[in-house]
């Protein structure tokens, strides 16, 4: 969680705006809510 929280807080402030980590989060919540459901499927 640190790692996650330290990276969002880079890429807001690298690209000075909030869409880079709002895009990173939903993308990195997507990957995990797909590797659940294929982990429930199999």
């Amino acid at each position: 969680m640190l790692i996650l929280g330290v990276a969002l807080a880079y890429l807001r402030e690298f690209h000075a705006t909030l869409w880079a980590p709002v895009i990173m989060h939903a993308v990195l919540n997507s990957l995990t809510t797909g590797a659940i459901v294929f982990a429930l499927m199999a």
